[in-house]
């Protein structure tokens, strides 16, 4: 199952010499854990700073959750 999980706006730069104003996408499959994003960088070198960002706040949270769970264990 995909789950979009945030947009984020294009750079000032990437408008202007790429001409791209959309936001992109960033999907999480929570069955595979795979994190994808439409943004040019993805699309052209299959990694970008978007899903990079997404994954450490997943981790984070993740975490997070454990040590919550232990707790109250």
């Amino acid at each position: 199952m995909w789950i979009l999980i945030r947009k984020f706006e294009p750079s000032e730069k990437t408008k202007k010499e790429l001409n791209f104003n959309e936001k992109y996408d960033v999907w999480w499959n929570t069955l595979t854990n795979k994190i994808i994003c439409d943004c040019p960088g993805f699309y052209f070198n299959g990694h970008c700073k978007h899903v990079k960002e997404v994954r450490e706040k997943l981790k984070k949270v993740v975490i997070k959750l454990r040590k919550q769970e232990n707790e109250e264990n």
